[in-house]
């Protein structure tokens, strides 16, 4: 069952007692529909059935509501939880990741202290507090986080794929590559760490490392927009336009909202000379975002080589005035790292 990419941990609780088909339908997450009906029947016992195993029954529910798009009954059933069991570690963690897909990353933080409060010793809260703190772009926290979550769970590979990306983020790209390989020495087949690794080997214009771990995170079935899109660069930047086009097409086929895939196809038209072809996908770039100075620099030198001067000079002026850069530098080819939470769906067990 698929979550969103940088979505935290989301942890189950097993039940034990007797009504064993009820308890197996609510701890299994297989079919949704199966799940919640469990649940329910566990939660509407009352008095019959023991405080942990409601308290569990409304998280495991919660999970179910917020895999299928629920979120307001979700969180409603985490918070019966917690006050059904104020020291339920796993509703603390699965409340904080509601916040945090939410953007509420305060208020996620504060469920990650209340989980590692109750009990320090299991590494899944550290890890998602990380992902949290870097949303915030609190890097060091966040790298100190997953410091912790790897000191007491050395085979954690996603919280190394998660250093590796606040390593990155924060422009240690060389550690990053590194965290990005101890992920996949431990599960050879994470696809993230694939794609964040030949994202950060791009930044270090190591080309041939770099398709090499996009390909292999698009055979294994990293199949997003992201990693085409940052693949498209790798083949422009080695002259490899037809490819580099494909790439673009296919990154927008996926998410035909991607400003940034339209730009670079557009660079790409316009560095082979294909003028014509490069001006509807500015344009729609800059539809798209037409507050980022890259794509209307992008317009503007694609007018330009068309011969329509006036056209280019607004462009490009009103690129100026809006660049990004510090320096107002211009990076014509725009990449994005692919991030990934973790998906335990189990509470560790001693």
């Amino acid at each position: 069952m698929a979550r969103p990419l940088i979505v935290a941990l989301a942890v189950a609780v097993s039940l034990s007692g007797a009504w064993a088909d009820r308890y197996s339908d609510c701890d299994q997450d297989a079919d949704l529909d199966r799940q919640m009906r469990g649940c329910t029947e566990i939660v509407e016992r009352n008095n019959q059935e023991s405080v942990s195993n409601r308290a569990a029954a409304y998280n495991n529910r919660g999970l179910a509501y917020s895999d299928n798009g629920e979120f307001d009954r979700a969180i409603a059933d985490f918070n019966n939880a917690i006050a059904l069991d104020p020291e339920d570690i796993a509703a603390y963690n699965n409340r904080g990741e509601y916040y945090r897909g939410r953007g509420e990353y305060g208020r996620a933080i504060a469920d990650y202290n209340r989980a590692i409060a109750i009990n320090s010793t299991f590494a899944f809260p550290y890890n998602n507090r990380g992902l949290a703190y870097r949303s915030k772009g609190d890097y060091g926290r966040a790298i100190a986080d997953y410091d912790k979550a790897l000191a007491l769970d050395p085979k954690y590979a996603k919280a190394y794929n998660n250093r590796g990306i606040a390593y990155k983020e924060r422009g240690d790209i060389d550690r990053a590559i590194v965290d990005f390989g101890e992920a996949l020495a431990l599960h050879p087949e994470h696809a993230d760490a694939y794609s964040n690794r030949g994202s950060a080997y791009l930044k270090k214009d190591e080309l041939s490392h770099a398709l090499a771990d996009f390909d292999r995170a698009i055979a294994i079935g990293r199949n997003d927009a992201r990693t085409y899109n940052n693949r498209g660069i790798v083949h422009h930047k080695q002259g490899d336009y037809d490819r580099a086009i494909a790439d673009y097409t296919m990154a927008i086929e996926i998410k035909p909202d991607y400003a940034r895939a339209y730009n670079n196809r557009a660079w790409t038209y316009l560095k082979w000379g294909k003028f014509e072809l490069g001006l509807p996908d500015a344009d729609r770039a800059v539809e798209l975002a037409p507050n980022e100075s890259t794509m209307l620099d992008t317009r503007g030198r694609i007018y330009l080589a068309l011969g329509r001067r006036q056209e280019a000079a607004t462009d490009l002026k009103r690129a100026i005035l809006l660049k990004t850069g510090p320096d107002g530098s211009r990076e014509p080819l725009h990449q994005l790292g692919v991030s990934s939470g973790t998906h335990e769906k189990r509470l560790p067990r001693n």
